[in-house]
């Protein structure tokens, strides 16, 4: 699919360094509306939205800052834990929209596998469809994801 000046533009300021020392691109050589595109089709072919799958990031992010950074349960599934930088980080689609610079961390229960997300993640996959480039150190992959939090 062709890319807008405008997304051309975001992208550009995905690199490490513009927002990010680390950047949301990662080594992904696609254009930003074709990572978008293939990480939509792969929620799309679980039958899961961005906006539901974002809705639960957000309930177990919630669930584990009641803990101030110490580990909560939640539904004796998952044991959370957030991570509270301090100040905001704006989203890089020029929404005017600003993040909590917090990270979440979360371990599955029964099996001991791990993930973590960003607030900046949760409203970019709610609101872009953006999951972050290949190799960025925040990709969250929308198959594996979804797996993890047993929303298929």
């Amino acid at each position: 699919m062709k890319q807008s000046p405008e997304l051309a533009q975001i992208q550009a300021n995905m690199m490490p360094g513009a927002l990010s020392a680390h950047g949301f691109i990662g080594e992904d050589s696609r254009n930003l509306i074709d990572i978008i595109q293939s990480d939509l089709e792969a929620l799309q072919q679980l039958g899961i939205t961005q906006e539901a799958l974002a809705d639960k990031m957000q309930e177990i992010t919630d669930i584990g800052a009641k803990g101030l950074g110490r580990p909560e349960s939640m539904d004796e599934h998952f044991e959370i834990a957030v991570e509270d930088y301090k100040g905001e980080i704006p989203c890089p689609f020029k929404d005017k929209a600003k993040a909590n610079k917090r990270q979440t961390h979360v371990r599955r229960l029964d099996t001991g596998a791990t993930i973590r997300w960003t607030d900046l993640n949760i409203h970019m996959i709610r609101e872009h469809g953006f999951f972050e480039g290949y190799g960025s150190p925040y990709r969250l992959a929308p198959a594996e994801l979804v797996k993890f939090l047993g929303m298929v």
